[in-house]
């Protein structure tokens, strides 16, 4: 096999030099994730994740249900439970249950960069591991109570011993290879779908080295790696009727959407209302001009690296699968299941639109095109992660401080939620009466003194207009805040007090 041969590539550092930059590369992904961890509210998923994480191992394993909704009491990825559960302080919770996101995070900027010493060699291997420690979207999942960076990172791993493999046939890269595999089942029931792009792969490679040895082994290990994940899948089967995600109909702009992520994270360009009202691409452009921008740095890049990286079948044959796999194959699933379409569900393909990005910098002819291009793409990481640090609109519902104002104001009224925001407020507001709405026509029990609450957020059906109208026929709204995604409403009757005026209060 073939190394890339790199235009005008400099000597790699000497060990000692390596390892300090190494170290400095780590420290500022560190940095990048413990910044502001805390800052925002917990979201829903996130809540459902710790329900399951500080349950006692025991029950964390006999309570998995892969395919459920998660404010349904299931969730997909017992693996990520554990370690958040060594984690967890109800004291410190969105930190601690963050943190092993975190360290998944940087570890993952550490794996990617041995992965490209040795699958492209040269400075490609210091550019992946660069773009990885500040990319917008992996900061994101790594802030994120969530599976997302375990995910990615064991994908990685799992590449890796798959390549070593496939080039040395040692017994080590093939165990390392079946329990890397075995474990991101564990982690994500779609690692399912990375194994089918490492088969695609290994009948590409077999022609070029191993032959039908290779795709043998290959193929045992991942039968060995399958019956390993016996309970997945047989889950999986008893849970083929339900839904993940909120179902909406799929569309071929999610694929483009989805690369756009790869590149910009979800902190530019269009919000989650945003996308959930599906807005043409006209109207995408006007509102959010910087899609222009990403598209103008990373589209010439991506194929520039596509180009490259073609010109050396072997890396192709790992690099190409792996990029636009996950991506096709999740599509695929959403046509023809209950899963509906989700960026994150091809997050996966992370680590190769970086590498295939640092292979499209270093293509460029001399080192000032290079340090340009470089330079572009850390101005369009720079500002997403801007964004995503101080830009309210792009940051998730601020469950954390509407209960607090409705524990403070009238925490004796019934909590009526409107949309999906309403697992975050119970876990934030536990000891209030929070009963979730998916009908506006149902009787809406208001207290002894007849008050009531009516909060809505992620409300991608308009339920809550409707709700709102129904009340105010009868009712005066006491009191009135808006926080980050979530509004709220204390109604009371008019005849009940008409001498108190409407009040209307922010946050």
């Amino acid at each position: 096999m073939s190394a890339l041969p790199l235009v005008s590539s400099p000597s790699a550092p000497a060990p000692r030099r390596r390892w300090f930059f190494i170290a400095l590369l780590l420290l500022l992904a560190l940095g990048l994730r413990l910044y502001r961890i805390d800052q925002q509210s917990l979201w829903i998923d996130e809540v459902s994740s710790i329900e399951v994480a500080r349950q006692p191992i025991r029950d964390i394993v006999l309570n998995y249900r892969p395919g459920r909704h998660p404010w349904r009491g299931a969730e997909q990825a017992p693996l990520s439970f554990f370690f958040m559960s060594l984690m967890f302080s109800p004291k410190a919770q969105e930190t601690t249950a963050r943190l092993p996101s975190v360290l998944f995070g940087i570890a993952g900027v550490l794996v990617i960069f041995q992965l490209g010493r040795e699958l492209l060699q040269g400075p490609v291997a210091w550019t992946s591991a660069a773009l990885l420690a500040v990319s917008p979207l992996h900061i994101w999942y790594s802030q994120e109570a969530r599976w997302y960076t375990l995910w990615i990172l064991l994908t990685m791993l799992s590449y890796w011993a798959f390549f070593r493999a496939w080039k040395n046939s040692s017994w080590q890269a093939w165990l390392a290879y079946t329990l890397c595999t075995t474990l991101g089942i564990y982690t994500f029931v779609l690692s399912f779908l990375v194994m089918a792009c490492q088969g695609f792969s290994t009948l590409l490679l077999a022609r070029r080295q191993g032959g039908a040895r290779f795709v043998a082994t290959v193929l045992a290990t991942q039968i060995v790696a399958a019956i390993a994940a016996a309970p997945v899948l047989w889950l999986i089967l008893n849970t083929l009727g339900l839904t993940t995600g909120t179902p909406r109909p799929q569309v071929l702009a999610q694929i483009p959407y989805t690369f756009f992520t790869y590149a910009a994270g979800y902190s530019i360009g269009p919000t989650v209302a945003m996308l959930h009202a599906l807005p043409s691409a006209a109207l995408l452009l006007r509102d959010h001009p910087a899609i222009l921008f990403f598209v103008s740095v990373f589209a010439p890049l991506t194929l520039l690296g596509c180009k490259r990286v073609l010109r050396w079948p072997a890396e192709a044959m790992i690099l190409v699968p792996w990029l636009f796999g996950p991506l096709l194959l999740t599509a695929l699933l959403a046509l023809v299941s209950h899963v509906t379409f989700q960026a994150r569900y091809s997050s996966a393909a992370l680590p190769a639109f970086l590498m295939v990005t640092a292979l499209g910098i270093e293509a460029l002819p001399n080192v000032w095109l290079r340090f340009v291009a470089l330079g572009a793409v850390l101005l369009a990481f720079t500002l997403s992660l801007v964004n995503h640090y101080n830009n309210p609109a792009y940051f998730k519902e601020d469950a954390r401080a509407a209960a607090a104002f409705l524990k403070g104001s009238a925490a004796d009224a019934p909590v009526y939620v409107v949309g999906q925001v309403g697992p975050a407020l119970k876990f934030y507001a536990a000891a209030l009466q929070v009963t979730d709405v998916e009908d506006c026509q149902v009787d809406l029990k208001p207290s002894d003194d007849g008050r009531l609450w009516v909060v809505v957020g992620r409300d991608w059906q308009g339920q809550g207009s409707r709700c709102l109208a129904r009340l105010a026929a009868a009712n005066a709204v006491r009191a009135h805040s808006r926080f980050i995604g979530i509004e709220a409403w204390l109604f009371s009757p008019i005849q009940t007090d008409s001498s108190a005026p409407p009040m209307e209060g922010t946050a």
